[in-house]
């Protein structure tokens, strides 16, 4: 009897995605024609791609979930004739990607993605070690930028999503006036529509003013 593990994974998103639903759906079909009706399924849903080659030990990393790591002893172990993904990608995005087809072909087992990956050797290696450094590079200035502000005791802000619920809570805000560092209040209706107060007396106002002069 053929034995298969698939693969599901994605970076971004909510896991119920039309990506995530895509790849479990491709990867069970594809068990199937290899023969498995009933594959052995590794779903990390949203899950980082990058491991201990580009992140530090205190970040969530690939090579630290507890199913992948129980994969890698399966696949080392010849549990599995093939293991299943939709593309490379899936599996790792740096040199951890390297380890993992170690691990499977240490162990009999034949990788197969659902997407063409590229035929060139040099050039997979290659656009995999580039995307690794640059996701090196980009976590350590956040890192460091992050600790400066730490260092010069600055606010470091809340996050999109408070920001946002906040401001959907409220009907009114504060704007600028031009020039002046003074604020006013504008008002937002209900329906979004802004309305501005306005200091100067209306028309009706001023005609009254008139007559009575």
């Amino acid at each position: 009897m053929t034995r298969v593990a698939t693969l599901a994974r994605q970076s971004q998103g909510s896991e119920d995605s039309i990506s995530l639903e895509l790849q479990r759906e491709q990867t069970t079909a594809r068990a199937t024609e290899l023969g498995d009706d009933d594959p052995h399924r590794v779903d990390l849903g949203v899950h980082t791609g990058f491991s201990i080659f580009v992140k530090h030990e205190d970040q969530e990393r690939i090579d630290s979930n507890d199913q992948v790591l129980d994969l890698l002893d399966q696949l080392a172990e010849g549990e599995f004739d093939y293991l299943v993904a939709h593309d490379d990608t899936r599996i790792a995005r740096d040199q951890f990607y390297w380890v993992l087809v170690w691990h499977a072909k240490r162990g009999g087992c034949e990788v197969e993605f659902i997407e063409d990956v590229p035929s060139d050797d040099l050039t997979f290696r290659v656009s995999r070690v580039v995307e690794a450094e640059m996701k090196r590079k980009e976590i350590e200035k956040a890192r460091a930028a992050k600790d400066r502000r730490r260092e010069q005791g600055m606010y470091e802000g809340a996050s999109r999503s408070d920001c946002s619920s906040t401001i959907a809570e409220s009907t009114s805000f504060e704007t600028p006036t031009s020039g002046r560092r003074s604020w006013r209040s504008s008002n937002y209706s209900r329906t979004g529509t802004r309305t501005r107060r306005s200091s100067r007396p209306s028309t009706a106002s001023r005609r009254q003013a008139r007559l009575r002069s």
